[in-house]
């Protein structure tokens, strides 16, 4: 396991910096290599996620810190593993949706409209005209402990049938994500493990988040059994520190070795085990590490493990490359601890569930502590945010600079060696007039250095506005400031021969100013 706070500073090479403006840019569109293998299928149909299970409403306490018996009243909000995944990747910009079965009442159409408003296919829902939707009552005590109870005898999401099955929906999934109370109860659990066949046979990711209830199983060995019964299937799997332990029968969940010995099988791909707050730790064949997590002041944790796993799984939708390149998968699970962040901050799971942007802003503040007030509740109380890996710390930097400055360091460049290039344009064109003036007579020399002088006026005054692009000698100046800022010593990820092309522009600027002026005043003295 990687401990963050024996970690040495990292070098920053500028292959490092270029590998992570390029996920911070492009992690939703990077799947370029396998689209040109599905013709035919839509860009959301590639990254499509179909997440497959239980949907309720959740009612959450008003106030905080108390228990289900304490609380003076509660809000209700929608909520349910799978279907808290679905609108979690929808809302992060990627492809999404639900397989499961609602009651054929008030609360089960309230559901699927929510799902319809959050842009998740709900083709693969169901509606039961014989149970009622579930209902699950949920609060955060005072010790730190979750306390559920659930209405479900029989719920509507227990009794979707195999036949009922949405088998398009499936195939098209290239990730299919599922949990373990659907696998409580038949017929939902024959329903189960018929979707992962044909998902499965289809070519697609299987993604699975035990999400344990103990009071939904009929005893603790039922649930463990039950769990365990498809664990070798899945490709990737989310688990906690808790679930560990239970799983085990109560090792050391921070063992790495109980994790490779015990849980970890072949054919896994990737095994995340969250942390809450600290982060998680995750683990493949080639390696295995540490990403601390984004500290926040919390509201309510409901929905912040599912909030996770729409981060990991909208960035694995898009590059499966992901899971063999350490560097990008630490990124991606960054990014996925600040959803988790995000999310926690609010009351409810599907409301507080967060957008790209607020996922974004959230890790430009970790690394601007002057800017935590902003962040949840009551956050101007807490110790500044931190991120202690030095690289995930430059990974946050280097986004922020994309986002607020540049699209990308090269557009900056190209738009610097246009803006020198038609200036030298200008003043070549000058020059030419001002040679120019030496056959001409002595009046119109003067009427020509007056129209020559308003040119030159306007010259010095014009922006670079007539490019598109807002790119002044300062403009200029304070980027190349801060990328050299922000590598220290290191080299620059523009290389040798863009640090001269810089200096050059510098140079061409104040020559652009003065030469020309230089000139027309010799030819001035000349004439006189």
């Amino acid at each position: 396991m990687v401990n963050s706070s024996s970690t040495k500073p990292i070098n920053i090479s500028s292959q490092a910096i270029r590998d992570h403006i390029s996920f911070a840019l492009n992690w939703i569109d990077d799947s370029k290599d396998h689209a040109s293998k599905l013709k035919g299928r839509s860009k959301d149909d590639i990254s499509l996620v179909v997440c497959f299970g239980e949907m309720l409403i959740d009612f959450v306490p008003t106030v905080g810190g108390v228990s289900l018996a304490e609380a003076p009243a509660f809000k209700k909000a929608p909520g349910g593993a799978p279907a808290n995944v679905a609108v979690c990747i929808s809302r992060l910009g990627g492809s999404s949706a639900f397989i499961g079965k609602l009651g054929d009442d008030d609360f089960g159409y309230m559901l699927a409209d929510i799902l319809k408003q959050n842009n998740v296919n709900h083709s693969g829902v169901r509606f039961d005209p014989s149970a009622r939707t579930a209902l699950a009552f949920v609060t955060l005590r005072a010790d730190g402990e979750r306390e559920f109870l659930f209405f479900r005898h029989p719920s509507a999401d227990m009794l979707l049938h195999e036949s009922e099955l949405d088998m398009n929906l499936l195939k098209q999934a290239r990730i299919f994500h599922y949990g373990s109370i659907s696998l409580i109860a038949e017929p939902c659990r024959s329903a189960h493990l018929a979707a992962m066949r044909i998902a499965k046979s289809s070519g697609s990711i299987l993604s699975y988040d035990p999400n344990l209830r103990l009071a939904l199983w009929p005893s603790p060995e039922d649930a463990r059994k039950g769990i365990m019964s498809i664990w070798e299937q899945a490709d990737v799997i989310k688990i906690s520190e808790e679930e560990i332990t239970f799983l085990t029968g109560g090792d050391d969940p921070n063992d790495d070795n109980v994790v490779l010995k015990k849980l970890f099988h072949p054919n896994l791909k990737l095994l995340v085990v969250t942390e809450g707050s600290e982060g998680c730790r995750y683990y493949t064949k080639e390696f295995k590490g540490r990403v601390a997590g984004v500290k926040v002041k919390p509201v309510d944790t409901t929905g912040a493990g599912d909030a996770f796993v729409g981060g990991i799984l909208s960035c694995l939708a898009s590059d499966l490359c992901l899971l063999k390149d350490e560097k990008r998968l630490r990124d991606a699970l960054l990014f996925a601890n600040g959803c988790g962040a995000v999310t926690v901050t609010e009351r409810g799971a599907i409301p507080a569930l967060p957008t790209k942007e607020a996922v974004l802003k959230l890790l430009e503040m970790a690394s601007n502590p002057s800017l935590l007030p902003q962040i949840g509740p009551g956050a101007s109380s807490e110790k500044p945010l931190s991120l202690p890996t030095p690289r995930s710390c430059d990974s946050v930097l280097v986004m922020a600079y994309n986002r607020g400055r540049a699209a990308s360091i090269d557009q900056v460049w190209e738009a610097s060696a246009k803006a020198v290039q038609d200036k030298e344009a200008i003043k070549q064109k000058l020059y030419e007039d001002l040679n120019q003036l030496v056959p001409e007579s002595s009046n119109s020399q003067f009427s020509r250095l007056e129209e020559l002088k308003r040119q030159l006026e306007a010259s010095s005054r014009a922006s670079t506005s007539s490019l598109h692009v807002n790119l002044s000698f300062q403009n200029i100046y304070h980027t190349f400031m801060f990328v050299h800022l922000l590598h220290g010593q290191h080299s620059h990820p523009i290389g040798k021969q863009k640090g001269v092309l810089m200096l050059k522009i510098c140079r061409s600027m104040k020559e652009i100013k003065y030469s020309a002026k230089d000139k027309t005043q010799c030819i001035i003295k000349d004439i006189r």
